[in-house]
């Protein structure tokens, strides 16, 4: 499996002129298959990352392919 762990920005409102936009980390595994490849992702706010990231690694070491 690769790995990507990153920060980036979420614009709150991108159609419009304001520029807010919260911080957010996010983690995913991508997991080669024959028909393909399968993506398992978790983001967050920075502030709240790690509050659920054990429920992640628990969901993502669990996931069994179909192909």
């Amino acid at each position: 499996a690769y790995v990507v762990a990153r920060n980036c920005r979420h614009f709150l409102n991108p159609n419009s002129k304001y520029d807010t936009y919260v911080m957010k980390k996010e983690k995913m595994y991508v997991l080669p298959a024959s028909k393909g490849y399968y993506v398992i992702r978790y983001a967050s706010d920075e502030k709240s990352f790690n509050e659920n990231i054990k429920a992640f690694e628990s969901i993502a070491a669990s996931f069994r392919g179909k192909y």
